[in-house]
């Protein structure tokens, strides 16, 4: 083995037979961090979004621009994850543009859960999917309460939540809805939506689970109250996908690493206001999506790893005295986010950054030794871009 000098880190370059040894996890006592996962990084797909990051070789992976989706590349993700506490992955799902309506209903951005049927660590992992659509996006939404009932759930029945590794929590698959608000709108009002979000329990009962626990994904301020949609429609929890780069005190000016901090601490104890749901919180580690010209949020920022360490020790403490409803949720809470590079938000190692932030991850949830080996595969030449 090789060391790699290349990193300031402990860290071996790996070549056998399989490039991707087994992995060792660490248990995190009393806690369950899910870490959100954005997979736009299939180098086959319409649109190549890394092109987009090649002069920002700051972001580049430690595995380089890989190929997103390959069982190699997916088995390199779980042993990253496993063995800095992180077993549930909560996954960004897109249905393909102009598909609204269509029985043959088509995903976009699919290939990560693909991959992972095929990857050969698929057990260690579990994965959920939020259900995304951006009004005026590029993917598709929800025709009507009928295209819901006809094609939307069957699929996501059949082809997710029937998965042997899906996220079960008491036998109900976790189920995201980024935005309730769009899927109101998709759906043509708070009736519909309330509809077809009992329509999904009644489904998922009928195919042998115990319901579906449904987490709405608040995104914005946590000034403005939603709680009527919220707990209207029938969620049972809200999340957040990142703070705090919307709220008011970040708009003007970009605060402190301490400020922003609490911000996010305080964030956490104004979602369920909001909401009028329980809450999970989410800790994020930063934003600057200059590669997508800086969408949503115009300033940047990057905890340091201290600062990160610290944030963690408070989320920490918040999820563990966070009562829940559901007793198996105890412990839950979100890290943003696995892979956004494109937003600058990512806690995958890195070239420039190394393993810094699942590292501090490792230390702070998990009961696994501070000191251990990174160990970084070598893929194949077909698995990278230039």
């Amino acid at each position: 083995m090789l060391w790699a000098s290349t990193l300031s880190l402990n860290a071996t370059i790996l070549d056998t037979s399989y490039p991707v040894s087994k992995p060792i996890p660490v248990e995190t006592p009393g806690l369950q961090p899910v870490v959100f996962m954005c997979p736009l990084w299939d180098k086959n797909l319409p649109e190549p979004h890394w092109d987009k990051l090649k002069n920002f070789p700051d972001r580049k992976p430690v595995l380089g621009w890989y190929a997103e989706g390959d069982p190699i590349v997916v088995d390199t993700e779980i042993k990253f994850a496993v063995e800095h506490g992180i077993r549930h992955f909560n996954v960004c799902w897109y249905r393909e543009k102009n598909n609204e309506g269509k029985r043959r209903l088509k995903e976009i951005y699919g290939h990560w859960t693909l991959g992972l049927r095929k990857a050969r660590y698929a057990d260690m992992i579990q994965y959920s999917i939020m259900y995304v659509h951006e009004i005026g996006s590029s993917m598709a939404g929800i025709k009507n309460f009928r295209d819901f009932k006809k094609n939307l759930v069957p699929y996501w029945i059949k082809e997710h939540f029937s998965q042997p590794n899906y996220h079960l929590i008491g036998n109900k698959p976790v189920f995201t809805i980024y935005r309730p608000e769009n899927f109101v709108k998709d759906l043509g009002g708070e009736d519909q939506a309330r509809k077809a979000i009992s329509y999904l329990r009644s489904e998922c009962r009928k195919a042998g689970f115990s319901g579906v626990i449904l987490l709405g994904e608040y995104h914005g301020s946590p000034e403005k109250d939603l709680s009527s949609i919220y707990k209207g429609i029938g969620l049972d929890y809200a999340i957040s996908y990142h703070w705090p780069s919307f709220t008011p005190g970040m708009q003007k000016e970009v605060p402190s690493a301490d400020s922003i901090v609490s911000l996010q601490e305080s964030a956490w104890r104004s979602l369920s206001i909001v909401t009028g749901l329980p809450s999970i919180p989410t800790a994020s580690v930063g934003w600057d999506s200059t590669p997508w010209g800086n969408a949503y949020f115009k300033g940047s920022w990057r905890l340091s790893k201290e600062k990160y360490a610290e944030l963690l020790r408070r989320i920490k403490r918040y999820a563990q005295e966070n009562v829940l409803p559901e007793p198996l949720l105890r412990g839950m809470l979100m890290l943003d986010n696995w892979n956004e590079y494109a937003e600058g938000h990512h806690i995958f190692p890195t070239l420039s950054e190394g393993f810094i932030y699942l590292d501090a991850i490792r230390t702070a949830f998990t009961s696994g030794s501070a000191e251990h080996l990174h160990t970084i595969p070598t893929l194949p030449s077909t698995l990278k871009t230039p």
